[in-house]
C-alpha cells in the first residue's frame, strides 16, 4: 500500500531525526517502556519510526501543529492515529480503498492523524489543493473511486458558500441519510462515509472526533495490517 502524503500542512519532527539509528545514540530516560514490541513495519517506514521511538522514549515531543498551538508527544500521535486507523478498520476499508483530504492548514493535526492513521490501516490518500472548487472535487472522486472523503466544512469558497452546502449541493442524497444507514450516493458510488473537522452534526457525515476508535488490540477483533504486538 502507499500514502500520498502532503508535508506541507504540518512538520513531524521525527520523520528526519528520529530513526532507529538515532535512537540508539540517545541517553537512557527513566521514561523509558520496560516492555518490548513486535511490529512489522520496517523502521525506515512512519509507522516503524513511530513505534521504535515510542519505544525508545515515549514523552519526546516529535510533532509541532503552529495553526492549533499544539505540541504532540511520540505516544499521543501514535495513540491518535491508531486509533484514526482502527476506526477505518472498523468501517470497512480494506488495503488499497483510499480517502480523498479537503483540508485546511489550520486543521494540520486532523491531517496528520489521518495521513497516518491511513498508512496504518493500509488505506491511500488522495489529497487536492485547499483552494479546489467543488467540481474539483466531484472529478477527483470519480478519478481515483475514493471510499471515504475528510473535509473542513466551514471553509467559505470563494468567501461565499460553505464547503458543507456545496458538498450537500454534489451529494444530495446526505439530506435524508440518517446515522445507521448504509450512504449511497449516485454519482459516487464506491464512497461509503464523509467525515468532517467541524464540531457541529452535518446530516449525511460524521465528525472526525468519531472516527477514532481507541482500543488496544487484545481487547478488541479489528487488525491492523502489517501490524502485531503493541499498536496502541
Amino acid at each position: 500500500f502507499y500514502a500520498e502524503i502532503d508535508y506541507n500542512n504540518y512538520k513531524i519532527l521525527f520523520i528526519k531525526m528520529l530513526s532507529a539509528r538515532l535512537l540508539r545514540n540517545l541517553r537512557p530516560s527513566k521514561f523509558v517502556r520496560p516492555f518490548s514490541f513486535v511490529s512489522k513495519y520496517s523502521e525506515d517506514s512512519i509507522p516503524g519510526a513511530i513505534k521504535e521511538a515510542r519505544r525508545e522514549n515515549e514523552w519526546i515531543d516529535v510533532a509541532r501543529f503552529h495553526s492549533q498551538d499544539q505540541n504532540w508527544t511520540i505516544k499521543e500521535l501514535d495513540q491518535y492515529t491508531a486509533a484514526f486507523a482502527y476506526g477505518l478498520v472498523e468501517r470497512g476499508y480494506n488495503p488499497g480503498d483510499k480517502l480523498l483530504l479537503w483540508v485546511d492548514d489550520e486543521n494540520a493535526a486532523e491531517v496528520a492523524v489521518a495521513q497516518i492513521g491511513a498508512i496504518k490501516a493500509g488505506v491511500s490518500i488522495v489529497s487536492v489543493s485547499t483552494h479546489d472548487e467543488i467540481n474539483h472535487i466531484g472529478d477527483a472522486l470519480t478519478q481515483s473511486g475514493a471510499q471515504g472523503l475528510l473535509f473542513s466544512p466551514h471553509t467559505k469558497v470563494d468567501g461565499q458558500t460553505q464547503r458543507a452546502n456545496l458538498l450537500l449541493e454534489l451529494m444530495p442524497e446526505l439530506i435524508d441519510h440518517r446515522p445507521g444507514q448504509k450512504l449511497n450516493v449516485d454519482n459516487f458510488p464506491e464512497l461509503r462515509n464523509v467525515i468532517h473537522t467541524g464540531h457541529t452534526t452535518i446530516r449525511g457525515t460524521s465528525k472526525f472526533k468519531e472516527s477514532l476508535v481507541y482500543t488496544k488490540s487484545d481487547q478488541t477483533t479489528l487488525r491492523l495490517p502489517g501490524t502485531t504486538g503493541d499498536v496502541n
